[in-house]
C-alpha cells in the first residue's frame, strides 16, 4: 500500500474542527484510537484509502489534507450568544458540517453579489420579531417573507 506524507498537525486540525475526537473518529474510521494517534503524531503516514476516508468523514477536500501546515484563514464556529462559552457542549459534527456549508453559500452569494450585481436582489423587507411575540404569529411572519 502507497504510504502518503502529510503535515500530523493538519490531520489533527481536520479532525478537531470536524467535532471529533480521537475515539469518534477512530470508530468512523475503522481504525484503533492507537493507529489513528500513530497517524496523528507524524509517526506513520496513512494510505491513500485512509486519508480518502478522512478526507470524507472531516468533510473536507483530499488536497486539504494534503497542505504544509492548517489553512490559516480559518474561522472555528463561535457561539456568541453564550456569556460562557467554556461551560457550553461542544458542537456536533453535524453542526459544524452545517456550518461550512452555510459559510461556503455565503461566499458563493458574495462572490456572485460582486460579479453581477444587477442579478441579485435585495429585499426591503425585514423581520422584526420581539421576544415576547407569540410563536403562531412569529411563524406567520417568517412565512409572509418567504
Amino acid at each position: 500500500m502507497d504510504r502518503i506524507p502529510i503535515s500530523p498537525t493538519v490531520l489533527v486540525w481536520a479532525r478537531e474542527s470536524a467535532g471529533l475526537d480521537l475515539q469518534d473518529a477512530a470508530k468512523r474510521l475503522h481504525l484503533s484510537q492507537e493507529t489513528l494517534a500513530i497517524l496523528e503524531s507524524g509517526s506513520a503516514e496513512p494510505t491513500v484509502a485512509q486519508l480518502r476516508k478522512a478526507a470524507k468523514l472531516y468533510k473536507r477536500p483530499l488536497a486539504v489534507l494534503l497542505l504544509p501546515a492548517p489553512p490559516k484563514d480559518f474561522d472555528p464556529i463561535r457561539d456568541f450568544r453564550k456569556t460562557r462559552p467554556h461551560l457550553q457542549p461542544a458542537w456536533s459534527p453535524a453542526l459544524h458540517a452545517e456550518f461550512k456549508r452555510v459559510l461556503f453559500q455565503r461566499e458563493v452569494f458574495l462572490e456572485l453579489s460582486e460579479l453581477a450585481p444587477g442579478i441579485m436582489t435585495v429585499s426591503d423587507s425585514f423581520l422584526r420579531i420581539k421576544h415576547n411575540t407569540p410563536v403562531e404569529e412569529a411563524g406567520k411572519q417568517i412565512r409572509q417573507l418567504s
